[in-house]
């Protein structure tokens, strides 16, 4: 949550309740965190901590709208594991708030009233039938499910548990499960549970069905203004999601961003993200080249703003059909995509067909500074989206996409060419005769 959200929120939510340490809280109402620590327990017996910033509950407005806070599940117990002290509100008007409600306010409770779906029941592969294959990577691969009880998709993809450890792979793999718990976004793609055996860590996931932003610019080159514009103020307000709960995400790029049925896009793999407090900077260098910002490639130490970094090199591919620093496409050698971001003297080519607006937004998010650089209050603010994209009504999905992907139904796959290694095809990797998880406590016992 930023600074401005969480005193807005602050000042509207005028009362205050203070719980002892290991007090059951009652929800009556929409409630926020403002001191101490909460344990929220789902009905599958997983626990997860709470802090500052955290809201729950539910409530409803004048015009009967409800909204919902993160743990809206009515199955959901809500503990203070430390005291703590929660500011409440119980009626969204003027009377309960003692003041007019700010819009800014209205449009986080719409965000937050469609971004905590409640989870679905626990699943295991014996659940789940075979549909076909999506992706693969270095140690597993994503496959279509049906779900055999409803008949709904779902997307599984499958980890091989050596493959993991030799390619040294476990702290992304956690870290993944780790922020897909902890966000719910409407432009976040939901994992829905987690199981896993002898050999093979499993997670179901909603399915998107349109396919990958990369698969639309390989096919086009290029994507029309408007269809760019939804994309990046769309990634706009995910990055400034993660951010509010103190991760960086380090991966942006179009094969990343997935397109629903709907238009809707969605950011998929956080293997990559890392959590960072108290104005904490990390030094791995780590993501795609062709993305990092100059400070992850001299490992001078980054955090939240190499993730602004890479959303204008990837507004830059969108409106020109490769990224600002491969010398129009044309670079092989990751060297020379380095020598040129880092080059305080390089600048970079922008097309004169692409409007000043959006110009000055690239450049902006470029800047190898990162005390400099476009952050979410100033991408949001841009003059590239006023008039032109409605922040709030694009969070409530309120508007209609620009773009809408062929789908037949809801098991179409048309849109995905995977390449999948031999081995790890989702009938060998299905195939596989295992035992369960071993009874003693391994890496991914949290998993």
């Amino acid at each position: 949550m930023s600074v401005e959200d969480f005193s807005t929120f602050y000042r509207l939510f005028s009362r205050q309740r203070s719980y002892p340490e290991g007090t059951f809280i009652e929800r009556k109402g929409l409630y926020l965190l403002i001191e101490g620590e909460l344990m929220v327990a789902s009905a599958d017996g997983r626990k997860q901590k709470q802090q500052r910033g955290y809201y729950f509950g539910s409530l409803s407005d004048e015009t009967g709208q409800r909204y919902s806070g993160e743990g809206n599940d009515a199955l959901d117990t809500v503990t203070a594991s430390t005291s703590c002290v929660c500011a409440y509100l119980t009626q969204l008007d003027d009377e309960a708030a003692g003041h007019p409600v700010p819009p800014r306010v209205r449009e986080c409770l719409a965000a937050l009233s469609v971004a905590s779906a409640p989870r679905k029941a626990s699943l295991s592969l014996a659940d789940l039938e075979h549909v076909a294959d999506l992706g693969g990577g270095g140690y597993g691969t994503v496959l279509l499910m049906r779900n055999r009880s409803d008949g709904s998709p779902a997307a599984l993809k499958v980890l091989l548990r050596a493959a993991i450890v030799k390619k040294r792979q476990c702290e992304h793999v956690l870290s993944e499960v780790q922020l897909m718990n902890a966000l719910h976004h409407p432009f976040i793609v939901e994992l829905l549970c987690t199981f896993k055996d002898e050999l093979r860590l499993f997670m179901v996931m909603e399915f998107v069905s349109g396919g990958e932003l990369w698969s639309i610019l390989s096919n086009q080159g290029t994507i029309p203004l408007p269809f760019a514009r939804f994309v990046v103020g769309t990634l706009a307000l995910v990055l400034e999601h993660i951010h509010s709960r103190e991760f960086v995400y380090r991966d942006l790029k179009p094969e990343n961003l997935m397109v629903g049925a709907d238009g809707f896009v969605k950011l998929i793999d956080y293997g990559f993200c890392k959590r960072l407090s108290n104005g904490e900077r990390t030094f791995t260098a780590c993501g795609t080249v062709e993305y990092m910002a100059p400070e992850i490639v001299k490992l001078a130490g980054h955090s939240f703003e190499v993730d602004w970094w890479s959303l204008g090199v990837l507004m830059y591919e969108c409106l020109h059909g490769y990224t600002p620093f491969s010398d129009y496409g044309n670079a092989t050698d990751d060297m020379n995509i380095i020598r040129r971001v880092t080059d305080t003297e390089f600048v970079v080519d922008i097309n004169a067909g692409v409007p000043a607006a959006a110009n000055e937004l690239i450049r902006a998010l470029l800047r190898r500074d990162p005390a400099s650089r476009a952050d979410a209050a100033s991408v949001r603010a841009h003059a590239f989206f006023a008039g032109d994209l409605d922040f709030g009504k694009l969070l409530a999905k309120a508007l209609k996409p620009p773009y809408i992907p062929q789908v037949s139904d809801p098991f179409d796959v048309a849109n995905f060419d995977p390449e999948i290694d031999d081995d790890l095809t989702g009938e060998k990797l299905l195939a596989l005769e295992a035992g369960p998880y071993p009874s003693e406590a391994e890496w991914d016992a949290d998993f």
